[in-house]
This record gives C-alpha cells, sequence and structure tokens, in this order.
C-alpha cells in the first residue's frame, strides 16, 4: 500500500519559505500592535492619574490648608497667610484668601472678620508683597492697608462664595499662566479650604472678590483686570 504523501512536502520550497515568512510577519506585527497599545494604555494611565491628582489637589476640602498638603510650601504663598492678622483665624466668621498672578509683579493676601453685630461692618486688612519688575534679586516688599466693608455687600459675597465651594469636587482645567487663589473659610464652626487657578471656579472668586473690594483700594499695585493682574514696567535699564 502507498502511504500518501504529506501536504506540506507537497508544496514546492519556495512557497513554504513565503508562507513562514508570513508568519514571522504577522507575529512582528502583532508584537508591534500590542507594544503601541501598551504605551497608548501606559500614556492614558499617567494622565489619568496626573487628573486625578489635580482634582483631589484643588477641590473643596475640611480643615486649613496647612492640613491638607496643600502647596503652602513656596516662601511667599506662606509669606502671605502669616501676614494676615491672626483674629482671622479665631473669628467663627471669616475669609482668609491670598492671590498669586503668574508673570505679575504682585501678590496679594486678605482677611475679611465680619462684626459680631448684625449691622457692624466687616474689618478687611489687604497685603500686598511686590517684587522689583526689573531686578528679580531685589528683596520683595510689603504694603498693608485695612478698611471695611458694608455688612450686606459682605453677606452677599459670603453667600455665593459658599454655595460655589459647597462641595466642589475639584477640575484639572487648570492653566499654565493663570492665578492661583488659596483660600480658608471659616463658618459655623467648620474650617474648608481649597487652591488652584481652575478657571471657571478659581478664577470667578478672583474676579468676584477684586469686584466687592475695588471700590477701597487704589495705588499702582491694585490689580486692573479680574485676574488680578497689573501693568508690568517696560522700560527697565540694562
Amino acid at each position: 500500500m502507498t502511504t500518501p504523501t504529506p501536504l506540506s512536502a507537497q508544496k514546492p520550497r519556495w512557497l513554504r519559505i513565503l508562507h513562514g515568512v508570513g508568519y514571522v510577519t504577522t507575529a512582528l506585527v502583532a508584537m508591534q500592535l500590542l507594544f503601541i497599545a501598551f504605551m497608548v494604555g501606559s500614556d492614558w494611565w499617567d494622565r489619568r492619574q496626573v487628573d486625578l491628582r489635580y482634582r483631589e489637589a484643588t477641590r473643596t476640602h475640611v480643615g486649613p490648608l496647612t492640613n491638607i498638603g496643600s502647596e503652602l510650601g513656596f516662601e511667599e504663598s506662606a509669606a502671605l497667610f502669616a501676614a494676615l492678622p491672626a483674629a482671622s483665624k479665631d473669628a467663627p466668621d471669616s475669609f482668609r484668601i491670598v492671590i498669586e498672578p503668574s508673570l505679575n509683579p504682585h501678590s496679594y493676601a486678605l482677611s475679611l472678620i465680619p462684626s459680631n453685630q448684625p449691622a457692624g461692618l466687616v474689618a478687611v486688612e489687604f497685603v500686598t508683597l511686590s517684587g522689583d519688575a526689573c531686578d528679580f534679586r531685589a528683596p520683595l516688599t510689603m504694603n498693608r492697608r485695612t478698611f471695611t466693608l458694608p455688612p450686606d455687600d459682605y453677606r452677599r459675597f459670603a453667600s455665593w462664595f459658599d454655595a460655589k465651594t459647597e462641595g466642589y469636587g475639584g477640575s484639572s482645567d487648570g492653566v499654565l499662566d493663570g492665578t492661583t487663589l488659596s483660600f480658608e473659610r471659616r463658618k459655623a464652626g467648620q474650617i474648608t479650604s481649597g487652591s488652584g487657578n481652575v478657571p471657571d471656579h478659581y478664577g470667578q472668586f478672583a474676579a468676584r472678590l477684586l469686584q466687592l473690594l475695588k471700590p477701597y483700594l487704589k495705588g499702582a499695585d491694585i490689580p486692573t483686570d479680574p485676574s488680578w493682574h497689573t501693568p508690568v514696567m517696560k522700560d527697565c535699564e540694562a
């Protein structure tokens, strides 16, 4: 009886070689696709982790800023908060706010402390920390202003602010050259806080706050637009 010849042996040698090359090519393409999928997935995962960290950093927290790992490691931010009156940390109802516009010679801190009397005025301490626009090595200077606000104006601002910050879950929409606002809010025995430069959240706070304070402030160091930026001197000598 004749033994049948295997089909593989019936194929021409060149065809077997071609099939072998095809198998190797298929394997290489599969490996490349797996590598691309890994790289895309890894990049997506890294971006997602960055977004989650930024959301966590920018959300509203319960507790003071110093207890939530905020970005107060920067010397300028810490100096601004430290410059605010101690009473703003002890008052049952108060705001402590630091505003830092990027690429700007001035940074700001302020406290708002309403009177215990319903019709009493609201005490404001406004601090400006200024650098030399022409010499970044020059020491910073600090300027203080104190004034009062009508209680109705304060209550409208505080009500709007509290509604915006309550339960805010943070955002990954920060911008590189934005304005960072950090706050501590004391109300009804609780402290809430937050920090970030998200334009449609913290940017709104900065704009609304400037609208509240601008009638009482004058000087070259006072912001000229809702982002709290001031004109930078252009004619510095070389």
